[in-house]
Order: structure tokens, then C-alpha cells, then sequence
């Protein structure tokens, strides 16, 4: 890798691992003319995804130094700090804004594309799968809360096809860790590990899901911004043009049970490096579903 660094040019003094794992590796590289972020994934998916975002709009993602899609290697300019430890209501809804910007653009040429439609057969057949769930660790005490998402999942499901929208390209792991902020306040979506086609509703859920998620109450961004989710909400039912009762909870919720059927097809048989071990993705979205579909029953 400082070889192939070496030819693009870029010198490294310094190499910091920041993360590591079976399906990903990225490092921070502190070079002459000042810092990059280097990312090794385990095809060549997201370098094509990045590729051509950059190609969409140029400060739509962090400018693009070095890519090579055979190794699915990519070297990107330090884009600034993470959405998370903003407090700054304007840089969520420039993220939000960009986030639009991705769904109302061009497709992707690759990648996987999961449609709305098949949404609730997918969520019935793991909802209702006792075996499967307590494959990942669901006890039976957790069993009958978990099963019991489905009947807000299906009422939320559809109040959201009722909308009519397309599926569209989007980003599939849309929350504050993966929008960037820079000292000019440009605002900038990375990680597109995950890039795919679906309904443009889930990625928007997903981060208010992930926002305000009952564990991260005492947090800065939850006490500056109590509007926060609520004002991200309008932003982008306004972006899309949209007048509707439907509530950011239910869209929480559809995403929380998209991301489990995702993750669940995907990792369900996987095997890595430490025995014994696969991503907990599903079991947590289902857990975190749970507090949604309260909220969705409770202001019903």
C-alpha cells in the first residue's frame, strides 16, 4: 500500500490504523501535503459507488486522489469531522440536502438493489422464523417483543408505499459517523460500502433511527438540538415535495426492519476470521425496532 501511495504521489510520514476487520480496513495517512484516508474493502463495490458520486457532484463526497478498483483500494483528501459532534442545526440539514442530492441523481450502474416491494415478504419470513431468530441469540424472553413488530411494520409499510415514490439510488448506512463536516462548514457523505437502489425513505430512517436512539438521550446532539429529527423530517418531506401525515417514527422502524432482512441474508451463513463471530447487525436492528414501534403505537 506505501508503494501504491508512492505513485499517486503521495508520500506518507505517517500511517494511524483507525479500523480494521474482515470486510474492511482504514488507516489515516499524514503525508506532506497533508492528510488522506486511506480504505481497503473486500471488492471492488464501493470504489465504483465513490467513483461516481464524485462524478455527480464534485463536493458531494471527499475529493478522490487514488482509486483501483481491482483491489478495491481508495485513497480520499481529510474531508473534516464527523456529523456527530456537530451541534450546528445547519450542517444536519446540509446533510440531509445531500443526502437528496444522491437520491434525485443519477442510479448507480452496480450494486444491489432492493426493492420496496419485496420488503414485507422478506421482514414476514425473518420475523416470523423462531429458529432463525434465536440463530442470533434472540432467548425467549426477547422472541415474542421481536415477533411482534410485525403488525406496526406492516401498517407503517403501508403508509409509505402509499407515497409512490420510486426506489432510488442511496447510500444504505446513512447515519452521522458517515457525513463529514470541514472547517468551511462543506458538508460530505462517505462510506459507500453499502451503496445500493431502494426506497429513498430507509437511509433518511435509518439516521434518525441511529440519532435518537433511546441509549443516546444524554447526548450533546440530543440536548442542543431537541428539534433535530423532527426538523430533518420536514426538510426532506419537503425536498420530495410531500404532504403527509406519515410520522420520521414509522420511517425508523421500516428501516431498522430493512436493515435486519438486509444483514440477515448476508450474514446469516458467514464465516470470518475470529471463530464464532458474525456481525450482531440484525439482532440489533430488530432490538432498536422495538422502542419505534412503542413510539408508533403510542402517538397512534
Amino acid at each position: 500500500m506505501s508503494a501504491w501511495l508512492e505513485r499517486q504521489n503521495e508520500h506518507p510520514k505517517r500511517l494511524s490504523l483507525i479500523h480494521a476487520s474482515d470486510v474492511g480496513c482504514v488507516l489515516s495517512v499524514e503525508t506532506g501535503q497533508g492528510r488522506r484516508y486511506f480504505k481497503a474493502g473486500k471488492d471492488g463495490r464501493e470504489v465504483r459507488a465513490a467513483l461516481e458520486i464524485a462524478r455527480l457532484g464534485s463536493t458531494l463526497t471527499p475529493e478522490i486522489l487514488a482509486a483501483d478498483e481491482q483491489r478495491s483500494w481508495l485513497l480520499t483528501r481529510d474531508a473534516g469531522a464527523c456529523l456527530l459532534h456537530s451541534l450546528q442545526l445547519g450542517d444536519w440539514r446540509t446533510g440531509v440536502t445531500r443526502l437528496v442530492q444522491l437520491q434525485q441523481g443519477a442510479g448507480f450502474s452496480s450494486g444491489p438493489v432492493h426493492r420496496f416491494a419485496e420488503l414485507p415478504a422478506r421482514a414476514e419470513a425473518l420475523l416470523l422464523d423462531t429458529a432463525a431468530l434465536a440463530h442470533w441469540g434472540l432467548n425467549t424472553e426477547q422472541l415474542p417483543f421481536v415477533q411482534a413488530l410485525l403488525s406496526p411494520f406492516r401498517a407503517a409499510y403501508e403508509h409509505v408505499a402509499a407515497l409512490g415514490l420510486p426506489d432510488t439510488p442511496a447510500h444504505d448506512d446513512f447515519h452521522p459517523n458517515n457525513v463529514l463536516v470541514d472547517a468551511a462548514g462543506v458538508v460530505r457523505l462517505f462510506d459507500w460500502s453499502e451503496g445500493c437502489t431502494q426506497h429513498p425513505l430507509l437511509d433518511l430512517g435509518w439516521l434518525l433511527a441511529f440519532v435518537q436512539h433511546p441509549a443516546r438521550a444524554d447526548h450533546p446532539d440530543r440536548k442542543a438540538l431537541p428539534e433535530l429529527a423532527q426538523t430533518l423530517w420536514h426538510d426532506w418531506l419537503s425536498a420530495w415535495r410531500l404532504n403527509t401525515a406519515l410520522r420520521w417514527q414509522e420511517a425508523a422502524l421500516l428501516a431498522l426492519i430493512h436493515r435486519a432482512v438486509v444483514y440477515d441474508a448476508h450474514y446469516q451463513n458467514w464465516t470470518g476470521s475470529v471463530p464464532g463471530f458474525r456481525p450482531q447487525f440484525t439482532p440489533y436492528s430488530l432490538k432498536t425496532a422495538r422502542h419505534f414501534a412503542q413510539t408508533h403505537e403510542q402517538q397512534a
